[in-house]
């Protein structure tokens, strides 16, 4: 009986180490990377850049007890300029302030299932639309909103139990492990979605109070900075708040916007040279300005898919990047981590961690 409960131990043993195994060198790809030149690229000194976070609740909401001080500190944790809170109610219109260097846009409202802010209309995830309207973006990707448990996922969440009492950020990285997020990436065309954008979808039902006594949500804290929009611009924010709320609205709307799917040492930039001045990613380029893509990649266990007209063309390592495109094109860029490459290009444990807006070349 002893013999037959070792076994049996044992075996169980046995099958979670290979679950474990399994589940880290998954997803697996064949995937031939071509090595970057040395080329310099110098990002323009006029080019500013601001990380912005989407689709947060605060305790306006029926789902989350989040308040403005678990956002402005979450913010600050991860890096964050910009949060735009998608509570839309009357009371929640009251966080919309500069608070410090930080700004929360809060003032919306929701029509035909589409999130309002002034000018600028976000399609959720998940809600179809034939085609975007003028000053219309797509969620294409949300955190909390793609998560799928399943049996296939369960190794990942049992992990994120395991290392939540002791690293909080790696526990969470396997819960974005959990989220469709490589789908929602797959099912986004560039020659019909002109701007999008990523959401988090960050919420929170429980609070712990900190040493100082005040409400602090630990998972909020995380989960705030897993999907970010790197936007780009020309001016600087100011203390101006109708200023910037036209800043961030116009530099989301027109596509200039990189998504971040988490990963803190990853760096991506990117901008078109002309002969006459610089584009922003997301523009419309005249070919007569002899345009060059410049692309700046930094990041260990990185390649990046170039997309022409939203099928892959080639895959580069990390590093810097020019294409010069010669007709009319839209190129997009999806930037991918492994963790162990083997031979015959075979990748394991790949997933996406960036993915830019499209650039139009006509």
């Amino acid at each position: 009986m002893k013999k037959t409960g070792l076994k049996f131990f044992l075996a169980l043993i046995l099958l979670i180490l290979f679950v474990f195994i399994l589940d880290y060198i998954s997803p697996i790809k064949i995937v031939k990377i071509e090595q970057t030149k040395k080329t310099d690229i110098d990002l323009p000194e006029e080019l500013n850049s601001y990380f912005v976070s989407y689709d947060i609740y605060t305790s306006f909401s029926k789902f989350s007890t989040a308040d403005k001080l678990d956002v402005l500190k979450s913010m600050e944790k991860n890096n964050l300029s910009i949060s735009m809170i998608t509570d839309c109610t009357k009371e929640s219109q009251s966080l919309e302030n500069i608070y410090k260097n930080k700004i929360l846009l809060s003032k919306c409202f929701v029509k035909d299932g589409l999130i309002n802010f002034s000018d600028f209309t976000v399609v959720p995830f998940g809600k179809k639309v034939d085609e975007l309207k003028q000053n219309q973006c797509k969620e294409v990707l949300n955190l909390t909103k793609s998560l799928n448990f399943s049996i296939v996922d369960f190794p990942k969440i049992l992990k994120f139990f395991l290392w939540y009492p002791f690293n909080k950020e790696k526990a969470y990285q396997n819960l974005k492990n959990v989220a469709q997020l490589d789908e929602a990436i797959s099912d986004f065309n560039p020659q019909k979605t002109t701007c999008i954008l990523g959401g988090v979808g960050a919420y929170s039902r429980f609070k712990i109070a900190d040493i100082d006594g005040k409400s602090l949500m630990l998972d909020f804290n995380y989960l705030l900075g897993m999907v970010r929009n790197k936007i780009y611009t020309y001016d600087l924010l100011s203390i101006n708040p109708e200023k910037n709320k036209e800043l961030i609205f116009n530099a989301l709307k027109n596509g200039n916007n990189i998504i971040y799917l988490t990963d803190k040492d990853l760096n991506v930039d990117i901008f078109v040279r002309g002969i006459t001045k610089n584009f922003l990613v997301g523009s419309i380029v005249d070919l007569t300005e002899k345009p060059v893509i410049n692309l700046k990649v930094n990041g260990k266990n990185i390649y990046t898919s170039v997309l022409l007209n939203g099928k892959v063309m080639k895959n580069y390592s990390s590093g810097n990047l020019k294409i010069s495109p010669k007709n009319s094109s839209s190129y997009t860029f999806v930037v991918y981590r492994y963790k162990l490459k083997l031979p015959f290009n075979i990748l394991l444990g790949v997933y996406p961690v960036a993915i830019t807006n499209s650039i139009y070349f006509q």
